[in-house]
C-alpha cells in the first residue's frame, strides 16, 4: 500500500470505530468487556488484511464481515465453557442489527432534512449545542441571552425537530 492508501485505510478504521463496536456489542449480547476485546482482535485482522481492502467499495460492510468473523471465532474459542448462544442465533442478530441499522440510517437523514428546514438562527443554535458540544450557559453568553432563554428556545427547537421527523416518516 502506497503512504496515501495507508493514510486512506487508518481514516476509514478510525472513523468506523463507533460502528463496529456497536455491530460486535449486539452480537456480543451486550457483553461490553468481551465485545472490546472481540473489536481489538477484529481492529488486528482489519489492519492484516488492509492490502486486499479496495478503495471505493463500502469499508463498514467489510469491516463489519470481518468483526462478525472475529465474534464467530472468539464464540468457537469459548465452546469450552457454556456457550450463551450459536452461530445460529448470530445471523439472526446480525440480520436484526442490520435492519435497526437501516431504520437509524433513515431516521438521521430526515433529522438532516428537517434542521435544514430551520431558521438559520435555530440551524446555528443545533450546531453550537449538539455539534459543537457548547454548554447552554456558553449558548446563552454568545447571544446576549439567559441560560432558560436558550434552553427553552433549543426545547422548542427539538419539539419541532420530532415532529418533522414523524411527518416525514409518515409521508
Amino acid at each position: 500500500m502506497t503512504p496515501e492508501e495507508t493514510e486512506k485505510f487508518v481514516t476509514l478504521l478510525t472513523s468506523s470505530q463507533d460502528v463496529l463496536y456497536r455491530y460486535v456489542l449486539t452480537l456480543m449480547s451486550g457483553q461490553h468487556n468481551r465485545a472490546k476485546d472481540v473489536l481489538q482482535e477484529a481492529n488486528l485482522v482489519l489492519w492484516r488484511k488492509s492490502s486486499t481492502f479496495k478503495f471505493g467499495t463500502d469499508f463498514e460492510a467489510w469491516a463489519k464481515r470481518i468483526a462478525h468473523f472475529c465474534v464467530l471465532s472468539e464464540i468457537r474459542d469459548r465452546n469450552r465453557k457454556p456457550v450463551l448462544f450459536g452461530g445460529e442465533l448470530i445471523e439472526k442478530l446480525v440480520s436484526e442489527y442490520d435492519a435497526e441499522t437501516a431504520c437509524v440510517d433513515e431516521r438521521n437523514e430526515r433529522l438532516k432534512e428537517c434542521i435544514k428546514k430551520l431558521p438559520a438562527n435555530h440551524r446555528t443554535m443545533v450546531r453550537k449545542r449538539y455539534y459543537e458540544d457548547l454548554s447552554v450557559s456558553s449558548i446563552a453568553k454568545l447571544n446576549g441571552r439567559s441560560a432558560e432563554t436558550i434552553s427553552s428556545l433549543l426545547y422548542r427547537i427539538r419539539l419541532a425537530l420530532m415532529d418533522c421527523v414523524r411527518r416525514t416518516a409518515n409521508s
